[in-house]
């Protein structure tokens, strides 16, 4: 007898057995139980999903003679007949061989004759989306209005490419990619029947390489099986599939983070002498920091991630000392070097060029981080009022006579990319009182800064003097946040204050993110509790916007002027022309 292979032996027998549809196989039940089966049925999804199997199922639970019933017997004749291919009244057709009109005239002229003993006739059509238009179109009326004893089931990978026409006509179920935990926990099952001695590990990298098909991942298992004596391990599966390690790609990270390019192009030779295709590893490497940025922006990873706990665990003490920015920035290096790569004579050395480019990376800091590190600078200045900074623009040096700290924060916040730089220029030129930064964050006066008591409410002030007596609390104690405030209105209440922004969304964004420290300086302020409100002014008219609205003016008098008549005969009686207009506010 010739061998079975794994995909087909082990095919499941009953909806209960079918691996992860259960959003499709419940429904089958309760229509099977209700009496509600759909005479025309679609299903579609990925390949070796189990489309064609559970139309099998369904049409067993529907001719069993036991049935309709959700569970088959697989016992009876009729049973046995589809689980073999072999049942006269249930017809398995290829849609990609069989999709000419003359075929489906056949099939057309054949359901008015009744099932020779079963209680259906039924017609499954794989890949169905492969019949021609014209096929289409000649069976719509025999599938709109069939006999009652005829049903069909369809199964696509293509959904898309079957016209309107007909999946207006039929039910659609549609099944969704395996995940891998649940391929690996059917291949370890498996093993244990036919006493295969493998490790979870190397059953992981089958599931994986099967990308979501069950019957891909089962083939590779059959492959492994042909070169081994029942006994697999993961150096084997490597070997046979040609797959990368894993060990390599988290080592390769690893040399990609830490900057380290002769340790990178190390690993990206020994994976190229191992016979690894460029593509293949950059593939893997994309989608290895695209694991790593998900572990560092997000809680629920177990949706997003479908990798084993220990490989999630590795990733985790992976990014702990590196910023989300950092990760984002290298994953933005290697999908605008990828063109390059699947282009390319060599593109070996173009995925060099791109380790090179990843190493010369300096780690950017989040404006989170850069607002935390000028609080921590300005505090320290407060700390050592006679520190004195200078920064030469030009030399990019820092000297600092007291302490070495505020040495490093610098340092590190001059380093930031370009887009945060342009951030900290705009919020230090707020910073008014300290006299620390200058236009292009330069000191020369080398002044030092003395701290004054802080403000105390008074119920005798006025609205201004409380504002101005705010501002400069808020001054020394969040100093980043002051020309922010500057920008809003202050709402009083007995034990709540409003902040009225503008249109601007970064004020908002800024504003919630110190909520905790506005709230703690107002209740001291105040010296009771006060807790604070964010609101947008709609009566407030943004600076942006009133530019705009005086850009408009100004070009609808530039328009007028330059059209005007006299203008005109200017012009043409001195063989002149408009260069520019410029309109002067008196």
């Amino acid at each position: 007898m010739s061998y079975l292979v794994l995909a087909r032996k082990y095919r499941p027998a009953t909806f209960d057995e079918v691996v992860e549809q259960s959003h499709v196989t419940q429904t089958l039940i309760n229509a099977i139980s209700s009496g509600r089966v759909a005479h025309a049925i679609l299903f579609a999804g990925p390949r070796g999903t189990g489309k064609t199997t559970v139309a099998r199922i369904l049409a067993k639970a529907l001719n069993c003679i036991k049935g309709p019933s959700p569970i088959p017997c697989n016992k009876c004749k009729s049973c046995k007949e589809i689980s073999h291919g072999t049942g006269i009244d249930v017809l398995e057709i290829d849609g990609a061989s069989n999709n000419g009109v003359e075929q489906i005239r056949e099939l057309r002229e054949n359901v008015k004759y009744m099932p020779a003993y079963s209680r259906y006739k039924i017609y499954i059509i794989d890949e169905v989306h492969m019949l021609t238009p014209a096929a289409f179109n000649a069976l719509l009326k025999t599938l709109e209005e069939p006999p009652p004893h005829i049903i069909f089931l369809f199964a696509t990978t293509e959904p898309h490419k079957i016209p309107i026409t007909i999946l207006s006509r039929c039910q659609r179920h549609d099944l969704k990619r395996i995940n891998l935990k649940s391929i690996t926990d059917h291949l370890s099952k498996l093993c244990k029947k036919e006493k295969i001695d493998v490790d979870y590990e190397s059953l992981f990298t089958l599931a994986r390489e099967g990308g979501g098909s069950m019957r891909d991942a089962l083939s590779l298992l059959d492959q492994v099986l042909v070169s081994s004596d029942k006994s697999i391990n993961q150096k084997q599966i490597l070997e046979i599939l040609g797959a990368i390690d894993r060990q390599y790609i988290f080592e390769l990270s690893y040399a990609l983070i830490k900057g380290s390019v002769s340790d990178s192009i190390n690993i990206l030779d020994n994976l190229y002498d191992n016979g690894n295709e460029i593509k293949s590893i950059l593939k893997d490497i994309i989608e290895h920091f695209r694991n790593l940025l998900l572990v560092k922006s997000s809680r629920n990873i177990d949706k997003l991630i479908n990798l084993p706990e220990y490989e999630i665990e590795l990733m985790k003490k992976q990014i702990e000392n590196i910023s989300f920015v950092f990760i984002n920035q290298i994953i933005d290096i290697l999908f605008k070097q990828e063109t390059a790569i699947y282009y390319s004579n060599m593109p070996k050395i173009a995925l060099e060029m791109a380790f090179v480019k990843i190493a010369s990376i300096k780690p950017a800091f989040t404006i989170d981080e850069l607002i935390e590190k000028i609080d921590h600078l300005t505090n320290e200045i407060i700390k050592n009022p006679e520190t004195t900074i200078v920064i030469n623009q030009h030399k990019d040096e820092i000297s600092t006579k007291q302490n070495e700290q505020l040495i490093n924060t610098i340092q590190e916040t001059q380093n930031s990319n370009d887009e945060n730089l342009k951030y900290v220029n705009n919020v230090n030129n707020d910073i008014k009182h300290s006299q620390t930064f200058e236009k292009n964050n330069i000191i020369e006066d080398k002044k030092t800064i003395n701290v004054e008591k802080l403000a105390e409410y008074s119920s005798e002030d006025s609205y201004e003097q409380t504002i101005n007596k705010i501002l400069s609390i808020f001054t020394i104690k969040s100093p980043s946040i002051i020309g922010i405030l500057k920008s809003v209105k202050f709402v009083f209440s007995k034990d709540e204050v409003i902040l009225k922004t503008g249109n601007d969304s970064f004020v908002v964004q800024m504003l919630s993110h110190k909520k905790n420290i506005l709230e703690k300086v107002f209740t001291e302020f105040f010296k009771k509790q006060m807790s604070i409100k964010i609101e947008k002014d709609k009566n407030d008219v943004s600076n942006a916007e009133k530019r705009k609205i005086e850009m408009k003016k100004e070009n609808n008098i530039k328009y007028e002027l330059s059209n005007h008549e006299k203008i005109k005969d200017i012009c043409k009686m001195f063989n002149g022309e408009i260069v520019d207009v410029s309109v002067v506010s008196t």
